[in-house]
This record gives C-alpha cells, structure tokens and sequence, in this order.
C-alpha cells in the first residue's frame, strides 16, 4: 500500500468541511509533525477538537469519524479532560483525534499529553 504525500492535508480540509457543517465543534486544530512541516507519507494526523459542553462523546466516535473513511482499527482512551480516538482507516491512513469540552482550559487541548 502506497500514500499519497499530502494524505494529511487532504484528510484536515475534510475534517475542517465536517467541523464546520457540526455544531457542536467550536475549534479544530493539527498538532505533531503535520502542524510543525516534518510530515512524511506516513506520518500520522494529530488533530484537536474542542466542542460545546457534553459533545465530547459525540464527535469521540466512529460514527463521526466513519465520514472519512472506512474504519479498520481503532482505539480510545479518556481521562478526566479529553478523549483521544486513535484510527486506522483501510486504506492506511491514521488519525489522532483529541476532543475536549470548551469548558476545559485552553492548554489541556492545545498541547495535548498523550
């Protein structure tokens, strides 16, 4: 299997499209080797989002995440401030989607400690 260069900005503008069409999320935000420039084909895609209260859990999902493609692994984990979706779509690319509640402080979603 072979990626595309630029996978990464393709699959953010498609978050950002379903980001803007949701209520609910107030902030989108690339993080790690895409947002410093040192991305290659394989690296993954860190995102964070923030949305209004109590739709973390909504956005955290595969339902949400499924729009971008087809699901072939995932996983999450949560604590007390975000959750953080780690997916693998079947044609190989990865995402790491944080989410975090606008309540929480700022600093908890844009630097996140994974």
């Amino acid at each position: 299997m072979e990626l595309e260069i630029g996978w990464q900005q393709a699959l953010l503008a498609e978050i950002h499209a379903a980001a803007a069409e949701d209520p609910r999320v107030v902030a989108v935000q690339a993080y790690g080797s895409v947002a410093s420039g040192e991305a290659d084909a394989w690296s993954d895609l860190d995102v964070a989002v923030r949305v209004e209260a109590g739709a973390a859990g909504a956005v955290a999902d595969l339902r949400w995440l499924s729009r971008f493609g087809r699901v072939w692994a995932s996983d999450a984990s949560a604590n007390s401030s975000r959750t953080v979706m780690r997916v693998v779509y079947a044609d190989g690319r990865r995402l790491d989607l944080t989410v975090a509640d606008a309540g929480r402080r700022a600093g908890s979603l844009l630097t996140p400690t994974l």
